[in-house]
């Protein structure tokens, strides 16, 4: 009893002291001592420590969801996984029965910014993109059939071709093609322009294009689906058709694909 009320207390002044330091950066997790029991089990005679920490009072995942509504619709990380092919390094911690969740990757009380003074995205390691992927996800040759860096080799032995150099496209897309295009890998343009990918495969499929209002282009072609009509596996980023609009890094399906292959293409194109 005497332990947890020191930890308890100990929480508290250090919820106190991180507060006061990150609201002079609009932390939007800048949570003041009366905020713990939000999340935490604070009551001495009822909380759980382990490993030196509260217990929390529901799953991580529900108490993010309270403020992060579009966690699940926004190409996010899955949770509540047991890790099967990544190797998690110990201080990106799983939880009691070694799952996966959302403080894996994020700390919610460290600081809103990095070193630069941009934004920290609250990850627990100071890195960004592929090199932040890369810490469970080893660039490893013997990487496990079926996973993303499997599949891209097998699908995605395309092109990309710029048309359009004024029109940037979406930050998704610029992040496929850091790895998938072998022209760019490593050094994508933030600022590439939109054109086309040209996919892989026998040929027959025609190149399609990335970087695109898909208001604009549904406005003068009659056999585009209206946009509040598309299924909602078909994510536009700022109303932009990318590589996230038809392919999902998190999905099952072949290819990556967001939905069925079989129904894909005329979600979009129904005539």
């Amino acid at each position: 009893m005497r332990r947890a009320l020191i930890l308890l207390a100990a929480f508290v002044l250090v919820a106190a002291v991180c507060t006061s330091d990150a609201t002079a950066y609009g932390n939007p997790h800048a949570f003041g001592p009366g905020d713990c029991r939000g999340c935490h089990i604070t009551d001495p005679a009822r909380a759980v420590i382990s490993g030196g920490k509260l217990r929390m009072t529901a799953p991580v995942l529900q108490l993010c969801a309270r403020c992060h509504r579009g966690i699940s619709e926004n190409y996010s990380h899955p949770v509540e996984i047991v890790p099967a092919a990544a190797v998690v390094p110990p201080d990106m911690p799983l939880s009691w029965n070694g799952k996966l969740t959302c403080a894996t990757c994020h700390d919610i009380h460290a600081s809103p910014t990095n070193s630069s003074g941009g934004k920290s995205n609250f990850l627990r390691r100071a890195l960004s993109g592929r090199a932040f992927c890369d810490v469970c996800h080893r660039s490893d040759p013997l990487a496990a059939a079926g996973s993303h860096k499997t599949d891209i080799e097998i699908a995605h032995m395309g092109q990309y071709i710029e048309e359009s150099p004024g029109i940037g496209i979406d930050a998704v897309s610029t992040e496929c093609l850091s790895c998938h295009d072998g022209s760019r890998a490593g050094h994508v343009d933030a600022n590439l322009g939109a054109g086309t990918w040209k996919h892989s495969g026998d040929g027959r499929e025609p190149p399609h294009p990335i970087g695109v209002n898909y208001d604009m282009v549904q406005a003068r072609r009659r056999d585009m689906t209206p946009k509040s009509m598309l299924p909602k596996a078909l994510k536009l980023i700022n109303g932009m058709v990318g590589c996230g609009t038809c392919h999902d890094p998190y999905s099952r399906m072949p290819y990556k694909l967001s939905m069925d292959r079989s129904e894909l293409c005329t979600a979009c194109h129904n005539k």
